[in-house]
């Protein structure tokens, strides 16, 4: 039985010190994280590397976090998606949850809950796979 490759989590902030902060935490949880500081910049990450889950800032340059997760989504890409917002309100969660964001979570960010939520996605995944079934 092989060991399995580290869960792909891409992180898509234009705060640097933050974009470095959230990947660290998922590097020493085991998870290989890249860090893109645009909307753009994932898009074209997402041509080329697969990841398991996205955590995007609502306010990007250039495209926001939620015309990202259309523009994957146009692209075929169903890679989950959460978005952090210091912004968040009524109408742009409901949007969010509208465009296939899983959640929404307000800065200041709760690094334990962002973390929970992305294991909680890969338990989720894990466990919808039959034994004996093809992987997505």
């Amino acid at each position: 039985m092989g060991s399995r490759a580290p869960r792909r989590v891409l992180v898509v902030e234009d705060n640097e010190e933050l974009a470095e902060n959230i990947t660290e935490i998922f590097l020493g949880g085991g998870y290989d994280s890249r860090m893109v500081h645009s909307g753009e910049a994932a898009l074209q990450c997402m041509q080329t590397e697969r990841f398991d889950t996205m955590v995007t800032d609502l306010r990007l340059p250039g495209i926001s976090g939620l015309d990202l997760i259309v523009a994957m989504r146009a692209k075929g890409t169903r890679t989950p998606a959460i978005v952090i917002s210091a912004f968040a309100d009524d109408a742009t969660v409901k949007r969010a949850g509208v465009v296939g964001a899983l959640d929404v979570l307000p800065k200041p960010l709760d690094f334990d809950r962002l973390f929970a939520l992305v294991e909680s996605v890969e338990r989720v995944e894990l466990g919808s796979r039959a034994p004996g079934s093809s992987p997505p």
